[in-house]
């Protein structure tokens, strides 16, 4: 993104590792001994604020994993435990939601027809899956055909030279 528009400066994209080192950060990660041993990484205010600000610059999940010092699965245990993790994620993530319907509704009312298309059908619940009002719709049936198992060569030619008929009657 080094060629950003000014508006977008402050979203510029950050790079940061992926993986963690196993040596949490600090500044954004409590090491909490537990009672059975072991510890528990608990998120700081700032490690929140962190996660809602990457979250909202659209940063995957293992990177803001990264960025806190610890792996993704360690990440995703503690948001399966800190409901708290999770909402700063989707607080994150809406705020990036509302900030690309802003950028798109400026494009929009410029007289982007692009930007005009995807909002109306977005925000409208639009698609072209569904059939448009009063189209005629077509009804296709399926239909099964059964086969019976294969015959061996005496039961074949007994069928044929009538013989099933003869013993039957």
């Amino acid at each position: 993104m080094g060629n950003a528009p000014a508006e977008l400066a402050p979203y510029v994209e950050r790079t940061v590792s992926r993986t963690g080192n196993g040596k949490p950060k600090g500044r954004y990660v409590d090491v909490v001994p537990l009672d059975a041993g072991g510890t528990q990484y608990e998120l700081k205010p700032a490690g929140y604020k962190l996660v809602e600000r990457m979250s909202r610059e659209g940063s995957h999940l293992a990177t803001i994993a990264g960025a806190l010092g610890m792996s993704g699965e360690t990440f995703r245990q503690m948001r399966k435990r800190d409901v708290a993790v999770q909402a700063a994620i989707e607080s994150g993530r809406a705020g990036m939601g509302d900030e690309i319907t802003n950028l798109l509704m400026k494009a929009a009312r410029k007289g982007n027809i692009t930007a005009m298309i995807w909002l109306d059908k977005t925000r409208q619940g639009l698609t072209e899956t569904r059939p448009m009002e009063g189209a005629k719709t077509v009804v296709n049936q399926q239909f099964n055909i059964s086969l019976p198992a294969p015959r061996d060569r005496d039961d074949y030619l007994r069928i044929v030279t009538g013989q099933v008929a003869e013993e039957a009657g």
